[in-house]
Formats: C-alpha cells, sequence, structure tokens
C-alpha cells in the first residue's frame, strides 16, 4: 500500500514525494510482467493528501 499525505511520508516512511510514485511504478511492472493477475492499488491516507500531488500520482505511467 503506497502513502499519500506528505505528513505519513516524512513522518512514517522517510521519504521524498517522488519515491512512492517510483516505489508503486515498479511494483506495478514487476506484477504485470510476472503474473496472469489484476492489479489494484490502495494509496494510504490519500483524503488528506495533496490533490495535485495525487493527480500526479494517477498521471503517472
Amino acid at each position: 500500500m503506497a502513502t499519500g499525505s506528505d505528513i505519513r511520508l516524512r513522518n512514517k516512511r522517510n521519504i521524498t514525494r517522488t519515491q512512492p510514485i517510483d516505489e508503486m511504478m515498479d511494483t506495478v511492472r514487476f506484477v504485470y510482467q510476472n503474473s496472469n493477475c489484476r492489479i489494484s492499488v490502495g494509496i494510504e491516507n490519500a483524503s488528506r493528501a495533496n490533490y495535485d500531488f495525487m493527480k500526479e500520482w494517477l498521471m503517472s505511467q
């Protein structure tokens, strides 16, 4: 599960905003290439996240 709020990124995971997007993309690519299952992504604290950050996240490929 990915973390969306700046507070969680800073205090719980100690990472920048770009790192969870990179982690999610790497994981999704790996699963897509190595399995035959459906993929869903959950974003922890998305309701507390910055709107532009969530938009960037959802538009990443």
